[in-house]
């Protein structure tokens, strides 16, 4: 066979294409052995067929799975293989899936769900049906399988050519013996001629050539091993791995006899913030401010306040958009005294970006619901990227180069009625939704090359197609977000609409909501930083930067909601404000732990540190047993217990209540402990703190202040819930 010259084979050129067709097949050799060892010693393998579990889990990855034993509980929030029954699946066949557990039910089913798909699987799954949890991720070894199973000879044939050639080049010498035809190497002194080598002094050298050669041989021979025992063990993996043993509906639905599942996105929430918060906004405001407010505080967590007008153009709390929450909004009055930007630094050239709010007009005034301006103030030179509604009552979005480009809706938006609307660019090109429908686009995806700000309520609007008489908006504005790299999809834009749908059951957001919590965390953040508050205080907190883990599963499957794991020894959180002397309340929250060392859920304290806590009581904790204790010092400690032990890995709702009529415990719905005698706590104004707390000398004292487990849904309310709204926050879920 003809082969690259022996000049190109000797230097460096070849030995980089050689390093890099032995290590390409010193990568196919680890990987399948990687997936064959473990399942030689009684694990079981399966290749993903699908893209339900991207971006962990993609086609063609090889998962290893062992059982899980019997005494151990069924891992929530892990990677399980099971029988999936005939009767769950839309093509009446049984199949094997691996998907994630992401809830445990009561009746001790389990509730699964890919992590890319939109709902969670419609059929619970008994423990039975596991076989077992994924252990070991090995990727891409499975793709020859699937290539011969699905007769996909060309990317079987591709891949079989580009793995021959990396066997002949790891085959090939990279050292020929040079005959006696062949030239003195440069640099090398003439041999006599009497001489059967070289001579004494070139020795070394020669040597050294000697065991480079020596070397390349001994590498080539292992290469070559490895190429051959790498072909062996990929072709066997392919031959004997069963093709399709595992796979992951990736549709948003599945049927089964008498059960059609079928509700809206697994990744809507019902809580607006939460639903903003996930998608990371450049900057987000609310604008809840009170009346009188200067200032638009950024809840992106990116402190990008901005200054609302100072000549009385905009009115702060307003009734706002948000039926769910208890929120306000700003009223403009159409002037340009009613406009506001984004904050110095200016912003360069967005080009793939979104803008989002709900707003509310009469009229035919028209104006600018938001835009991008060379100008913070007064009125831009150069503007582009613009969202304003016509004299018609139709909303525009458009962006400009040479010429400028609009996308209109066809209906009219002036009616009065809060309205919610998203304008998108990037690559796809131009979108406009309105109330969380698409209802305009093209493809249209450039924009002038501006550096500037982010203004609201108005800014020039010449030259624009259909401008209202007047640029600037009177109308009502709320929940302003705006996104700079994101153009927003049309799944989380109608995520972010139906978040802010009433709802009257089964949703446990809305029934919290309405039963007015001073402080309310969903614990949805995904990194340390702000902490968001969505009770009535709008009280925003910071998260601790170590102690806790973020963005881990929530307790609410269907809403595909996060949690926060507590650490255990060092980490909590401390509401944003102080109270003054709270002697009827409620405290609330979802828990999940297995520990024996229990720990503080919620308690008060007198100051936002633990360890400087003096005065402390209004203690929720666990003890190392698993039992809940609630307890306050009116003078003396007073603590009412439950019977039973929630430390079993599952998840628990608990609230505890003061008032006029005692001390309650409540678990899972459930009165468990009570003492009507007691009726105050300790006076004295403080923190709610929460996941750890100053316990020394309580009664059934934990082994540690610092709860490890994992808290979700966290309200602290004013008021003494009732029975029946407990029951019905925990039917919610």
């Amino acid at each position: 066979m003809v082969g690259p010259s022996s000049g190109f084979r000797g230097g460096w050129g070849w030995l980089a294409v050689k390093s890099v067709a032995q290590a390409y097949l010193v990568l196919l050799l680890s990987l399948a052995a990687m997936a064959m060892i473990p399942s030689l010693l009684g694990g079981h393998s399966s290749v993903v067929q699908s893209g339900s579990m991207r971006p962990h889990i993609n086609v063609g990855d090889v998962v290893l799975t062992t059982d899980i034993p019997k005494d151990l509980p069924v891992p929530i929030g892990r990677v399980v293989q099971f029988h999936s029954p005939a009767s769950a699946e839309a093509s009446g066949m049984e199949k094997i899936r691996l998907h994630r557990i992401v809830n445990a039910n009561d009746d001790g089913t389990f509730v699964t769900a890919g992590d890319a798909n939109r709902t969670v699987d419609s059929t619970p799954i008994r423990r039975e049906q596991i076989i077992g949890q994924g252990r070991l991720l090995v990727p891409w070894v499975g793709l020859p399988g699937m290539w011969i199973g699905a007769g996909d000879l060309g990317k079987l044939g591709l891949w079989l050519v580009l793995t021959l050639i990396a066997l002949v080049v790891v085959g090939s010498s990279s050292a020929p013996k040079r005959s006696s035809a062949d030239p003195q190497p440069p640099g090398d002194p003439p041999t006599s001629p009497e001489d059967d080598g070289p001579t004494q002094a070139n020795q070394p050298r020669r040597r050294g050539r000697q065991a480079v050669a020596a070397a390349a041989a001994m590498g080539m021979r292992r290469g070559s091993t490895a190429a051959a025992a790498a072909m062996v063990l990929l072709l066997t993996w392919a031959a004997v791995l069963p093709v399709g043993q595992a796979t992951a509906g990736f549709s948003g639905r599945t049927v089964n006899a008498g059960n059609s599942f079928a509700t809206g996105l697994w990744n809507t929430y019902r809580n607006y913030r939460a639903a903003i918060a996930l998608d990371d906004p450049w900057a987000y405001y609310p604008v809840d401010e009170a009346p009188g407010a200067a200032v638009a505080a950024d809840y992106s967590g990116d402190g990008r306040d901005a200054n609302y007008g100072y000549f009385g153009g905009v009115t702060n709390g307003t009734p706002g958009a948000l039926i769910n929450e208890t929120n306000r909004a700003i009223s403009l009055n159409g002037t340009a005294a009613a406009t506001f930007a984004t904050p110095a630094p200016a912003v360069v050239n967005p080009t793939t970006l979104s803008m989002e709010m709900w707003f509310k007009t009469a009229g035919s005034q028209g104006g600018e619901l938001a835009g991008f301006g060379d100008a913070r103030t007064g009125t831009s030179s150069k503007f582009d990227r613009v969202l304003y509604v016509d004299s018609d009552g139709k909303l525009n979005f458009g962006a400009s180069t040479v010429r400028k480009t609009v996308v209109t809706s066809v209906n009219r938006y002036n009616d009065s009625t809060w309205h919610h609307v998203v304008a998108t660019l990037g690559t796809p090109g131009m979108a406009l939704y309105v109330d969380g429908n698409l209802v305009g686009r093209n493809t249209s995806s450039a924009a002038d090359n501006n550096t500037g700000y982010w203004r609201i309520g108005g800014d020039s609007l010449a030259g624009w197609p259909k401008p209202p008489a007047n640029p600037y908006f009177a109308g009502s504005i709320d929940e302003l977000s705006i996104y700079n790299t994101t153009a927003l999809n049309a799944a989380r834009v109608k995520a972010h609409y139906d978040s802010a749908q009433p709802s009257t059951t089964g949703n446990y957001a809305v029934e919290v909501s309405a039963d007015t919590p001073s402080y309310y965390y969903h614990l949805e953040e995904s990194a340390p930083g702000t902490m968001f508050d969505s009770g009535s205080r709008r009280q925003n907190t910071t998260y601790p930067s170590s102690g806790v883990t973020y963005n881990v599963f929530g307790v609410l499957p269907k809403m595909n909601n996060r949690a926060a794991t507590f650490q255990g020894t060092f980490g909590s959180l401390v509401s944003g404000t102080a109270q003054t002397n709270p002697q009827v309340f409620s405290t609330e929250t979802w828990f999940k732990t297995t520990s024996t060392r229990g720990g503080q859920l919620i308690g008060f304290g007198s100051s936002t540190s633990i360890l400087f806590s003096f005065l402390h009581d209004r203690h929720l904790y666990m003890t190392d047993g698993g039992q809940l204790v609630f307890g306050v010092n009116p003078g003396t400690v007073r603590t009412i217990t439950s019977p039973g032990s929630y430390n079993d890995g599952g998840w628990h709702h608990t609230v505890a209540t003061l008032s006029t009529e005692g001390m309650r415990l409540y678990v899972d719905g459930k009165l468990v402990s009570s003492d009507a005698t007691v009726r105050s706590a300790l006076p004295y104004s403080g923190y709610w703190q929460i996941g750890a707390g100053q316990l020394s000398g309580w009664p059934n004292q934990p082994s540690g202040n610092y709860f490890d487990g994992t808290l979700d849904e966290v309200a602290v309310y004013s008021t003494a819930l009732t029975a029946a709204q407990i029951a019905n926050h925990y039917r919610a879920r």
